[in-house]
């Protein structure tokens, strides 16, 4: 079993990846996960405390907020194929870019499992077509936290 440790540094490798995407298409990109390796870092709103996405960017287009997923697999659904993350951690991103007026956009590199690549979204447009799960087993057991999903033809391939 990994430990948190191993899973974080697994994760961090997907946010160079895209980091690495992201300079070779010109756009400047602060990695919010070299500020405090511990624990995650977060804007200040109000009493509110919400988690940063994992990279501040600024592009062509201005400034815009990056949050890499680096996922092994799909997640099969009714026919379909979804990827998605922490619904809590979603919800903090879409708050964060309408406080900011800055774009939010979620990044999932798909690995081992077909199709894989790089594949994107501004998180506001997944709004629509979001499909949240209370993380409870047909027996109603907790087995993960409750989990916002997107249907993958809602995403753009970038690599």
């Amino acid at each position: 079993m990994a430990t948190f440790a191993d899973s974080l540094a697994w994760g961090e490798d997907g946010e160079r990846e895209v980091a690495a995407l992201l300079l070779r298409r010109g756009v400047v990109v602060v990695p919010m996960y070299h500020l405090e390796p511990s624990t995650a870092p977060v804007a200040m709103l109000g009493d509110s405390r919400l988690v940063l996405p994992d990279l501040i960017c600024w592009g062509p287009k201005g400034p815009f907020f990056a949050e890499v997923k680096r996922k092994r697999q799909w997640v099969a659904w009714k026919g379909r194929r979804e990827t998605g993350c922490d619904t809590r951690h979603y919800r903090q991103y879409l708050a964060l870019a309408r406080a900011t007026s800055t774009p939010a956009w979620m990044f999932f590199a798909h690995e081992h499992q077909e199709p894989t690549g790089i594949y994107c979204a501004e998180a506001t447009a997944l709004e629509a077509v979001e499909r949240r799960w209370d993380g409870r087993s047909p027996a109603g057991a907790q087995v993960s936290p409750p989990l916002s999903l997107f249907p993958a033809g809602s995403l753009t391939k970038l690599t």
